[in-house]
């Protein structure tokens, strides 16, 4: 009897690794389907009027779904705001790679497609990169964190470009000048005017690296 009960609690446990990773795939897509439905719901009609129906909805489950996944429709939305700076985070780092090596070229292509990127979704960059900060303390963190992540790539220039050193908090101070110029042109719902601004936000983010007979690229295009 020992035996048979020993073979059968061992077949109920090689059954339950395979389903495992099932499980995980079935978890995995159903948080990526509410995160989609979540997504559309906050483009056609902005988070203020999004509720969890909304989202399950346009994902195609239910709100037994939606509760196994999140605590609330801010939870939703911070795991969103995740994956649209990932998608933000490889459309500028895809840019830069395909510069070569000139550091300035590399910046102005990132910078460029970063800025593209916020135009073709108006509407979703307001919520992911100013209304995120109201969901509170978890929302600001994940805020600060995308800054980081982008002055940390700005950092690499300064091997680059050498010249004299710069304060520790340059590369924090820079990208959080742009972020709020890109900030105010979203809350004024003029986020069609951030390419027109890509030249003097590039030159902004070179003039510390930059010798100081250097012209920028504004200077230069004024001379002319």
């Amino acid at each position: 009897m020992m035996g048979g009960d020993l073979k059968q609690q061992s077949s109920r446990e090689v059954d339950g690794s395979r389903r495992t990773p099932a499980r995980a795939a079935r978890q995995s897509d159903t948080r990526r389907r509410l995160v989609e439905g979540f997504t559309k719901a906050v483009a056609e009609q902005g988070y203020a009027r999004t509720d969890v129906e909304d989202v399950i909805a346009r994902a195609g489950l239910s709100r037994s779904d939606f509760d196994s996944h999140f605590e609330g429709l801010d939870q939703c939305l911070l795991a969103a705001h995740d994956a649209f700076f990932e998608r933000l985070w490889k459309v500028t780092v895809e840019a830069c790679a395909a510069q070569g090596e000139d550091w300035r070229c590399r910046l102005r292509a990132g910078l460029s497609a970063a800025l593209d990127f916020l135009v073709d979704v108006p509407g979703l960059a307001r919520v992911f990169v100013v209304e995120v900060v109201a969901t509170g303390p978890a929302g600001i963190e994940r805020r600060q964190a995308a800054l980081a992540r982008f002055a940390e790539l700005l950092r690499g220039g300064r091997s680059r470009l050498g010249g004299d050193p710069l304060p520790d908090l340059t590369e924090q101070f820079l990208v959080a000048g742009v972020a709020s110029v890109v900030e105010e042109r979203l809350l004024m719902e003029e986020a069609e005017l951030l390419p027109s601004l890509r030249d003097e936000l590039a030159d902004l983010l070179l003039a510390p690296y930059m010798g100081r007979d250097e012209p920028s690229h504004t200077a230069r295009a004024q001379r002319v």
